[in-house]
């Protein structure tokens, strides 16, 4: 049986959860793993390579993209 990549993020999500801080308002502080309202809100700066981010809306949902050293891309949806 194939594991969705909706699982994925939501395994990867609760790691952060049970390592890192879960802020007052609800977002996740962990070391380079940030979640974002949408992807055009990732910083541009003081990134670092493999950084990666998810998204939350409803029009960017259930996306995870990772940073390379020159900007941000999205992680493929494969099954």
């Amino acid at each position: 049986m194939a594991i969705s990549t909706n699982f994925k993020i939501a395994s990867r999500i609760g790691k952060m959860a049970r390592n890192d801080t879960v802020t007052s308002a609800g977002t996740i502080d962990a070391a380079g793993a940030v979640v974002y309202d949408s992807a055009g809100v990732f910083p541009l700066s003081g990134n670092t390579v493999g950084d990666t981010a998810f998204t939350a809306n409803m029009g960017d949902s259930a996306r995870e993209y990772i940073f390379n050293g020159n900007g941000w891309y999205q992680i493929n949806r494969g099954s």
